[in-house]
């Protein structure tokens, strides 16, 4: 298969990637919100020093993203942009490794609030996250679902799953693996959308347990807290 796609214009290749790309972006402010404890900067004896290598590290992976998006081969802006997911998923699972392991000293310093803010932070985040995933690894990438019809598919939708009216040759874009995430990290399910490579169900495991931990168990903790006034 040709990596160059040759015959798409970088408008359209742009119009294909500049979503899950912001997403990841955004998924950096988003964590810039958490509260010291879930951030990576503690990790770094410097705050100042934490803060520009996570903004020179992440405006490398957005830059770089999009102009492999836009000018070099698929499978080398394929591969920038997961690592740029990688790189933001890391700063998530510490996130929820970090809001477990200080849950008690927070119950003890009645910080019921902070925690309970850290939890919908980062279920947001891990929405935008996996959505970006979904999209990465469907089907090989958004190039190649474009392109081939006999493509293995990692998800199947409902437009794909019967030949309804008026949705003859759909493909899913950003929105549609955004509203596969948020029904994950909702319902702890994919609802509507089958999940049929190992991969897919890999990540939409850890997307639900994720969930779970931030949002159904650490929520929860916080508003019995706030109940108790604490």
């Amino acid at each position: 298969m040709n990596s160059q796609h040759p015959a798409i214009p970088p408008y359209e290749r742009l119009e294909q990637a500049w979503q899950p790309i912001f997403a990841l972006a955004l998924v950096e402010l988003l964590e810039g919100l958490l509260s010291n404890a879930l951030s990576l900067r503690t990790l770094l004896p410097s705050n100042t020093l934490a803060e520009t290598i996570s903004l020179v590290l992440t405006g490398l992976f957005f830059f770089s993203s999009l102009f492999a998006w836009l000018f070099f081969s698929h499978r080398l802006a394929h591969r920038l942009t997961f690592i740029f997911a990688g790189w933001v998923t890391a700063g998530l699972v510490y996130s929820v490794i970090a809001l477990v392991s200080t849950m008690p000293a927070r119950a003890r310093a009645g910080t019921a609030f902070t925690m309970l803010t850290d939890a919908v932070l980062v279920w947001l985040v891990n929405i935008l996250i996996f959505a970006a995933w979904y999209w990465l690894v469907d089907s090989g990438g958004p190039f190649d679902r474009q392109r081939a019809d006999s493509l293995p598919l990692d998800f199947v939708f409902p437009q794909q799953a019967n030949p309804l009216p008026g949705w003859k040759g759909w493909r899913p874009g950003f929105f549609d693996y955004l509203f596969l995430a948020f029904n994950t990290s909702t319902a702890f399910s994919p609802t509507d959308t089958y999940i049929l490579s190992w991969r897919a169900k890999a990540l939409s495991m850890l997307q639900a347990a994720i969930s779970l931990i931030s949002l159904a168990t650490l929520a929860a903790y916080a508003v019995n807290l706030m109940a108790a006034g604490r």
